[in-house]
């Protein structure tokens, strides 16, 4: 089915019924095809917050490395 910009946007909660039916709605804006809504395959929407707390970072991660810690880490990486 084809919709225009203006029209899916004032029939937005119909269109998501028909989506949710198994309809395929196509956008047009100026006669050209724009957007195209189908039915989502996500079992739920993920939930917010999903990632607090991780990653769970060791001590001291973030300090700067002196002269020593900069060899060391390019002379084992060769």
């Amino acid at each position: 089915m084809f919709y225009s910009a203006r029209d899916a946007q004032r029939q937005l909660p119909k269109l998501l019924d028909l989506v949710q039916a198994g309809e395929r709605i196509v956008i047009i804006r100026h006669g050209k095809p724009v957007a195209e809504l189908i039915r989502s395959k996500l079992k739920r929407a993920p939930k917010l917050g999903g990632m607090k707390d991780e990653p769970a970072w060791p001590e001291g991660w973030d300090k700067a490395w002196n002269d020593e810690e900069v060899r060391a880490f390019y002379l084992e990486n060769k």
